[in-house]
């Protein structure tokens, strides 16, 4: 049964230059419908040239760093986090709230942002995440 407003979201989002368009893995259009594209050496090639910085990858310092920050913009904001996974090229988080997802996603990404350039770990002209980030939405527990 589906509610007339989400549950909550699964956010995503990957830290800069770590998966690009035409990779192995394949990826999706942009704009438009979300279709799949094959790997592309080409277009992989091409987003590399494009790259201002190298890729992020976070280290362990830098994970705790950003999972602490979410767990505070949470709790700062009254979000429920469910559940959050710091990798080294990505996150996950599943928070609960009836705010609009875009606005947990800038708020989660600002946060971390913000905590990892206050300790330290990351110069503060450094890209740290993709544009944009995935919002899947949740209607049910089961999601």
């Amino acid at each position: 049964m589906r509610y007339s407003d989400p549950l909550g979201y699964m956010i995503t989002v990957t830290t800069y230059g770590t998966w690009l368009q035409g990779d192995e893995s394949g990826s999706h259009e942009r704009k438009g419908p979300r279709r799949f594209q094959p790997p592309n050496l080409r277009l992989q090639s091409w987003e590399e040239s494009k790259l201002k910085h190298p890729p992020m990858i976070l280290n362990a310092a830098e994970r705790a760093v950003v999972r602490k920050a979410i767990e505070r913009e949470c709790e700062h904001r009254g979000y429920t986090l469910r559940t959050i996974n710091v990798r080294t090229n990505h996150f996950h988080a599943v928070v609960l709230t009836k705010t609009p997802p875009g606005k947990v996603l800038n708020g989660i990404k600002a946060w971390a942002t913000r905590a990892l350039r206050e300790a330290g770990l990351v110069e503060p002209e450094r890209s740290i995440w993709t544009k944009g980030g995935s919002r899947r939405w949740l209607w049910t527990e089961e999601d």
